[in-house]
């Protein structure tokens, strides 16, 4: 798409994986992360954003803005609707709250969802793990997303990962408590971009299923324990994935399914045979069929 004609791309971001990236007809902005919420204020990152993102827009003009997320903060909203003549885009998932959608699809001229299962299959992949390539690293993002202040570490989870002698538990730094909790090994500030993720031998989540896709795909065995506010959607979707056999799925009261579940992901022999079954391989939408149509 970049090299056609007059085809240029801008992208706004607090993702600091992308600093370095260089590709031509690309120009790359970069604002602070949100949620790391360093000695700056909730307004004062609101004005941070806008003025970043304003600076974007009137310096390249843009014939197409494309916000990708669950929430767009005050900061976006302000600088696309200082541009009036710009066709505004926003990428929902199956997780973006309504009440948000109620509140800020007016500012965009176009919402489209983009389903995380939409037209994927399941294939064989030829990159199968081998009993020498697995790790003894255990990721335990529960509440990661969508019910981050609401769900916190399962105490049962984390007894039950500490009957396991040599295993690295590894928790989100900024979805927990400001002192590090013996009980995990190594913290993670990102997740989902962490280069570090294919070397899991395991994951326990909650109902992310952008963090769940991204784990099936790279072949991750993976417990799901749905919150008590985890919509039908977002359950049936999970659902769909754990029938190739890769993911677990449990509900918070589930306490023997639970221990069941980990003992499954943890066994080496029974890790590596619930990996062999293939993976899904996402067809979504290429951003130019969005700004075509």
């Amino acid at each position: 798409w970049l090299s056609k004609y007059r085809h240029h791309l801008v992208i706004v971001s607090s993702n600091s994986g992308l600093i370095g990236f260089n590709q031509p007809n690309l120009s790359l902005y970069m604002i602070p992360d949100p949620k790391l919420k360093k000695n700056i204020s909730r307004t004062e990152w609101n004005k941070s954003c806008e003025n970043v993102m304003y600076r974007a827009i009137y310096t390249h003009l843009p014939s197409t803005f494309i916000f990708d997320g669950p929430y767009p903060y005050r900061g976006v909203l302000n600088a696309i609707s200082s541009a009036t003549d710009m066709k505004s885009i926003w990428i929902q998932s199956e997780r973006t709250n309504q009440e948000v959608i109620a509140k800020s699809s007016s500012h965009f001229t176009v919402t489209r969802v983009l389903n995380s299962l939409e037209n994927s299959q399941l294939t064989l992949t030829n990159k199968k793990r081998s009993y020498h390539s697995l790790t003894n690293k255990v990721l335990v993002a529960t509440g990661y997303g969508i019910h981050e202040d609401l769900q916190k570490t399962p105490t049962l989870v984390l007894k039950i990962l500490s009957g396991y002698e040599k295993l690295e538990v590894i928790g989100v730094k900024k979805y927990t408590d400001a002192s590090p909790s013996h009980q995990f090994d190594e913290y993670w500030s990102e997740v989902m971009s962490n280069p570090e993720m294919n070397l899991l031998q395991a994951a326990i989540v909650s109902d992310n299923i952008d963090l769940i896709s991204k784990l099936h795909g790279l072949m991750i065995p993976t417990l799901c324990i749905l919150h008590k506010k985890t919509t039908t959607d977002v359950h049936r979707l999970i659902q769909s994935l754990a029938n190739s056999g890769t993911l677990f799925v449990a509900q918070q009261h589930e306490t023997e399914e639970i221990e069941l579940y980990i003992q499954a992901l943890l066994n080496r022999e029974w890790n590596l045979s619930i990996t062999q079954r293939g993976t899904i391989s996402s067809k979504a939408t290429l951003l130019q069929d969005i700004i075509q149509n």
